[in-house]
Parts: C-alpha cells; sequence; structure tokens
C-alpha cells in the first residue's frame, strides 16, 4: 500500500466517524461498553453501528454480572441530515478503585467560617 494509498484510507475513516454522529469510532466502543457497565450510575453512548467485539463484549457483561445493557437505534440531525445511529445504556455496577479514591470519612473537612 502506497503512503498516497495510507492517507485516504485514513482520512475516509476519520471522515465516517466524524460524520456518523457517534462518540467514539469503530475501535474504541468494546472498551467504552466495558468501562460503562463498571462505573456508577447511567450510562449512555452513541455509535454508528455495532462492531462484533462490541455484542461480545456486551455478551460477556450480561453473562457474567448482573448489568443489562440496552440497544436500541437511535437519530441524529434534523431534516435531511438525519443518521442512524445506535444507542448503548447500562446502569453500572458502581465500582469504586479505594487506593485512588479514598472513603469519604477520611477526607480532610476544611473549616470555611469567616
Amino acid at each position: 500500500m502506497s503512503p498516497d494509498e495510507v492517507v485516504n484510507a485514513a482520512v475516509r475513516m476519520l471522515l465516517f466517524n466524524v460524520n456518523s454522529g457517534s462518540c467514539v469510532d469503530d475501535m474504541l466502543q468494546d472498551q467504552a461498553i466495558l468501562f460503562m457497565s463498571l462505573a456508577s450510575g447511567k450510562s449512555s453512548l452513541r455509535v454508528s453501528h455495532l462492531n462484533n467485539r462490541s455484542k461480545a463484549v456486551i455478551k460477556a457483561i450480561e453473562t457474567f454480572t448482573e448489568v443489562k445493557i440496552n440497544v436500541s437505534p437511535a437519530e441524529v440531525g434534523k431534516g435531511t441530515k438525519t443518521r442512524r445511529n445506535i444507542l448503548i445504556e447500562c446502569e453500572g455496577q458502581g465500582l469504586i478503585n479505594e487506593d485512588i479514591v479514598p472513603p469519604e470519612d477520611s477526607l480532610e473537612r476544611v473549616d470555611t467560617t469567616v
């Protein structure tokens, strides 16, 4: 593949992702879904299409955890520029890494009285 062909392929991929209305590209969506399932609260992610890796990650998450992931069609834009996307939503497990986020009671109390 010549350098020109590599550049053209990269630009086509970039333009597709920018114009798709999705939040992440095809390579990142499966990783984002995994982090959504671990996070606290409701998470949502808009993608242009659901790739096979993401389908496998969703199946694994739902098999090994109690997290249920909702995948539904979504429309982006108005008028003639309406695009069909996929909306992925879930209520995460709410895992907290205690090594990074200290418990509430260990935080210093700051006196704000003047």
